[in-house]
């Protein structure tokens, strides 16, 4: 089962047996908070990036380190490997 997040930037990493999925901001579905923003849903933090193993079926919650910017919710996002596909 993946991530309950909702309005999440997603992307896929051709990396692992089947790759992974990261899911990065958006609305955590499990929480329901006020509408101060105009949405029922809390905000999933930035602090923290869901990585979904596609071979395996199981969901990982990163924490991230260094400054973290504000919530962020419906975002687009773009991964790029390297030339020699070491890194993403």
């Amino acid at each position: 089962m993946g991530p309950h997040r909702g309005g999440a930037a997603v992307a896929y990493l051709p990396m692992s047996d089947e790759g992974v999925v990261l899911y990065i901001g958006g609305f955590n579905t499990t929480r329901r908070m006020s509408t101060t923003d105009g949405v029922m849903w809390d905000d999933a933090r930035l602090d923290s990036v869901d990585v979904y193993g596609v071979h395996y079926g199981k969901c990982y919650t990163i924490q991230t380190s260094g400054d973290t910017p504000p919530d962020r919710q419906e975002m687009a996002t773009w991964m790029s490997p390297t030339l020699d596909w070491s890194s993403f």
